[in-house]
């Protein structure tokens, strides 16, 4: 089951319902076998985004290319084989509750006309593909969340898709079905070749499968990049609110509170710096140590970004000797010689 991934491309793409502008000067292109993830807050326009590659909407304009097809222009007819090639996995499965799971599987093939005993063995093999095969006469309401959506994904895997669209294909899943879910999808994109274009909101999401990313806000698309580069150095405001958010490496509300309360009791002084695979630990205590400042965590995360470490450490500074008194140069020599090997910020003095 192995495919050829669809190139899709997005030319100067603008949609306007009325007076509000849904997208707006969209430029993208995704290429064959890649995993995009989209992401943005509610009304950012991901969705809309997502409707035009399946031609569920009309461009006010601009193009959408599938393979150097422009959809925007052709029949409906033409449309409608094209769209064989797409295979939509959806938030809330959108399964048939009368059909069982092999038959909620083979409904494109039936309305393809693939004759009865071929669409069965199909779906049975795409069953088998999602872990499910021994849940083919299972109704829906005996499936748990990621069941439902594993036959979601079986089902939209039918018609042998070369693009799959996934519409928050996991925000109703819990954390570890999500993961489950995840690997799934990178194990369709792994062995069929299959090009994948992830919506969601959920940064973890996109660090957790995607190769790039585009982050969408008021219709633009306004930061795109691999996504240790968006994560590692977000060029736009709401690329640092998602990475911090994904990572929890920054204390933010209550969190914050306590550890400047932590500093002031210690009369310490708050850093932040920067973690990536370039970083020498060693180095930078022996930076704080040889101008007589000891550091301590008091709070970050550092994580795995397409097999590259990255995230944030809080840093606590204090005397080596514990005399709180010490001299306010030290921490200032200290804090350079730091700022010399990674990004700095401080935060409390």
């Amino acid at each position: 089951m192995t495919n050829k991934g669809t190139k899709l491309e997005f030319r100067e793409l603008n949609k306007q319902f009325g007076d509000v502008t849904a997208l707006a000067d969209i430029n993208l292109t995704v290429e064959p076998g890649e995993i995009l993830g989209v992401i943005g807050y509610s009304g950012a326009g991901k969705s809309t985004l997502i409707r035009m590659i399946n031609g569920l909407e009309k461009p006010t304009s601009g193009q959408v290319l599938l393979d150097d097809t422009d959809i925007v222009g052709i029949s409906e007819r033409q449309l409608r084989g094209l769209r064989r090639n797409i295979g939509m996995i959806f938030q809330h499965f959108n399964l048939f509750h009368s059909r069982n799971a092999i038959r909620n599987v083979e409904y494109p093939l039936e309305l393809a006309g693939m004759p009865k005993a071929k669409r069965r063995a199909r779906a049975q093999e795409l069953l088998e593909f999602v872990g499910l095969g021994d849940k083919a006469e299972s109704f829906p309401e005996q499936l748990s969340g990621g069941q439902k959506q594993r036959v979601g994904i079986a089902r939209a895997l039918a018609t042998e898709p070369t693009l799959l669209l996934a519409d928050e294909a996991t925000s109703a899943l819990d954390p570890e079905t999500t993961s489950g879910v995840l690997d799934l999808l990178r194990r369709i994109n792994r062995e069929m070749g299959v090009t994948i274009v992830l919506i969601t909101h959920d940064m973890s999401v996109v660090r957790g499968i995607a190769d790039r990313m585009a982050i969408m806000e008021n219709g633009h698309i306004v930061e795109t990049g691999t996504v240790h580069e968006v994560f590692a150095n977000p060029k736009t405001e709401v690329g640092r609110r998602f990475a911090t958010t994904a990572l929890r490496d920054v204390p933010i509300g209550r969190e914050r509170d306590s550890v400047n309360q932590s500093a002031e009791s210690a009369a310490a002084r708050l850093i932040t710096i920067t973690i990536n695979d370039g970083v020498d630990l060693g180095a930078l205590a022996q930076a704080t140590s040889a101008h007589g400042v000891a550091a301590s965590v008091a709070h970050g995360a550092v994580a795995n970004v397409q097999a590259k470490s990255y995230g944030r450490l809080t840093l606590r500074l204090t005397p080596l000797t514990g005399d709180s008194a010490s001299d306010s140069s030290d921490f200032d020599a200290a804090i350079a010689a730091i700022s010399e090997l990674t990004q700095v910020e401080e935060l409390a003095s």
